[in-house]
């Protein structure tokens, strides 16, 4: 009898959800869903900055190598299949060896522009890259197997919410990052 005296007390005290209590919860589900929404878009923004670094440290290393080693060694980078390599010839007209592959995001898109340059290589899907011997600068760049002109390459990785361009300056043979949000 007590259990149901208490139960009716309790019902006519408690007669709902009040306007602030309503409000507190939706405040937190939209809280809550900002925070999933930012770090999603942090997660995909990553990828292309992932990919511009890979980039950036593979020029590196081809230019470092190109310097240091004997032989010939050359950054090949397929924009349609988001693959990079670089290859080695010991000469000229020597056959070429595979030295390391490495596979880009997906998500990201890849796109070439060469600045000051005479030839549009936008649409291209493949560049290679070559360093001098003896200085570190950029003795060739192809896109599609044909020479290109210009002071600067500008190789794009694009995600939906952020691009990083691989600058590659020619006379110098250095090589920098920048960043835009979209």
């Amino acid at each position: 009898m007590k259990e149901i005296s208490r139960l009716r007390r309790f019902r006519e005290e408690n007669k709902g959800v009040t306007m602030v209590e309503l409000l507190v919860v939706i405040c937190i589900l939209c809280i809550a869903v900002g925070i999933t929404g930012l770090s999603i878009s942090l997660v995909f923004s990553r990828d292309s900055e992932k990919c511009a670094k890979a980039i950036d440290e593979q020029l590196e290393e081809v230019r470092r190598s190109g310097m240091t080693m004997q032989g010939i060694y050359t950054l090949r980078l397929d924009t349609d299949k988001k693959e990079m390599s670089i290859t080695f010839r010991e000469a000229a007209d020597a056959g070429e060896t595979i030295v390391k592959t490495e596979t880009l995001p997906a998500q990201v898109s890849i796109s070439l522009e060469a600045m000051g340059g005479t030839k549009d290589i936008s649409t291209n899907s493949t560049l290679e890259v070559e360093f001098d011997k003896a200085t570190g600068r950029v003795k060739g760049i192809r896109s599609a197997g044909q020479p290109v002109d210009g002071t600067l390459l500008s190789v794009h990785c694009d995600s939906d919410t952020r691009r990083v361009t691989v600058v590659l300056v020619r006379e110098t043979g250095k090589h920098y990052l920048q960043y835009e949000s979209r």
